[in-house]
């Protein structure tokens, strides 16, 4: 019998590469945007600021001989009343897990720090995340009524309607996740569920052993365990404020850090509603709009990728080709700054791209108007000398990385926003 593979397996070695595969995707702009801007030490239970809200506008004219003199009313003010916010990440480990991968010997990466680190990164991740919305932590909407069902069809990823065409409802949900329906300020009953599939077109998600009984536009939110009943528990309304907040007219923050939009319209940024196809006017239009109304100067435009690309389009006509960057005799068939690591500017304002963003917006920000109010800039907490606390009747135990902090934009009305612009987005994306 001739020797084969089959007969000589036991006889062979698996090789073993000496470092981890990075497969999950970690990227952060849209909080960056805050390192460039003031970043104050603070405490106490809230940051509370005095604004300037509106002029006196009948103490003042001009005047005939030996006539009426102009009526004195007086300037309008109020206060910013800026909560502080928590974002917490939570890990356990064994100590045999911990034990038995001490030495390059035995593992590929010490656990505990192969734990921590990429506990920092979730956790950047979801804060970059929740940067790019209003605070709420909306995840998805329900879509359609479903009793106990085990597929669930889900829409509005981030709490913002999707641009006609695009389908990606389970966008921002990720297999594992615990979530809680949302109804009228309370949570659902018989949610939270665990996620345990994602489709393919992103449009439903499979959920594990579901009896709730949700109605069409409940909202998905994290929830901190399965056995959670109170909203409080969960992450609705406790992220930080975002930039789509910050840079709004009312639509999702109508109650802008204590002070109403509606009363006060220089708290309001302006909305260009239902743009439709992007356009080199409607552009210019907004960095028009932010300096009459609050003498601001757009620095930086952000977006999602498939917003770039109509940005990118508006140059075809007058940029074709570039120079050959390879050696060759051939011009490049588009243009440098078509790959995603050059940079795009219109006007010269620089344009960053967030995959985290809305689907068909675009936001110009003044960004000497942002600040980040700090608690505690992130840290393990320390149990009396050890980043580890024993669980309860186990030979397990528990580490917590935190962060307080809020964000705040004190001048909305000194930037601009782009909605309902058409885009066109590749469906079955999903990303971890």
């Amino acid at each position: 019998m001739a020797m084969d593979l089959s007969a000589i397996n036991p006889l062979l070695k698996d090789e073993y590469e000496d470092y981890v595969v990075e497969a999950v995707h970690t990227e952060s702009v849209a909080i960056d945007l805050f390192t460039e801007g003031d970043t104050s030490t603070a405490d106490g239970r809230r940051v509370i600021l005095p604004a300037h809200l509106r002029r006196d506008n009948s103490g003042i004219g001009f005047v005939g001989e030996g006539r009426q003199l102009p009526t004195p009313s007086a300037e309008q003010s109020g206060f910013y009343t800026i909560p502080f916010r928590k974002s917490a990440a939570r890990f356990q480990v064994t100590k045999e897990a911990i034990d038995q991968a001490q030495t390059n010997k035995s593992s590929f990466v010490r656990t505990l720090s192969y734990i921590m680190d990429h506990l920092v990164e979730n956790l950047t991740d979801i804060r970059n995340k929740a940067m790019c919305h209003y605070g709420a932590d909306v995840l998805a909407h329900v879509l359609a009524h479903t009793s106990s069902a085990a597929t669930l069809t889900v829409d509005t990823p981030g709490g913002v309607t999707l641009p006609t065409g695009v389908t990606a409802g389970s966008r921002f949900l990720q297999v594992g996740q615990i979530l809680a329906a949302i109804r009228a300020g309370a949570i659902v009953a018989n949610t939270p569920v665990t996620v345990t599939s994602i489709s393919s077109d992103g449009t439903t998600i499979g959920v594990a052993a579901n009896t709730a009984d949700m109605n069409d536009n409940d909202l998905l939110v994290r929830a901190h365990s399965t056995s959670v009943t109170d909203v409080a528990d969960t992450s609705w309304y406790q992220a930080p404020m975002g930039l789509l907040g910050m840079i709004d007219d009312g639509t999702y923050v109508s109650d802008y850090f204590g002070l109403n939009r509606t009363t006060w319209d220089v708290i309001k940024s302006y909305v260009f509603s239902s743009v439709g196809a992007l356009s080199s006017d409607i552009l210019q239009q907004g960095i028009d709009v932010a300096y009459a109304r609050g003498r601001g100067k757009i620095s930086k435009f952000l977006c999602e990728q498939a917003v770039r690309r109509q940005i990118l389009a508006l140059r075809e006509g007058d940029v074709r080709f570039s120079a050959p960057t390879h050696g060759n005799d051939n011009l490049d068939a588009g243009s440098s700054i078509g790959h995603r690591g050059g940079q795009l500017t219109w006007s010269d304002i620089p344009v960053l791209v967030d995959y985290n963003f809305p689907y068909g917006m675009l936001m110009g920000i003044d960004t000497d108007t942002l600040v980040r109010y700090n608690v505690v800039p992130g840290k393990f907490e320390d149990w009396g000398g050890s980043v580890l606390v024993p669980a309860a009747q186990t030979h397990t135990a528990t580490g917590l990385f935190y962060m307080v902090d809020n964000f705040f934009l004190d001048a909305p009305n000194k930037c601009v926003r782009f909605d309902g612009i058409d885009v066109t987005v590749t469906s079955g994306i999903h990303i971890e």
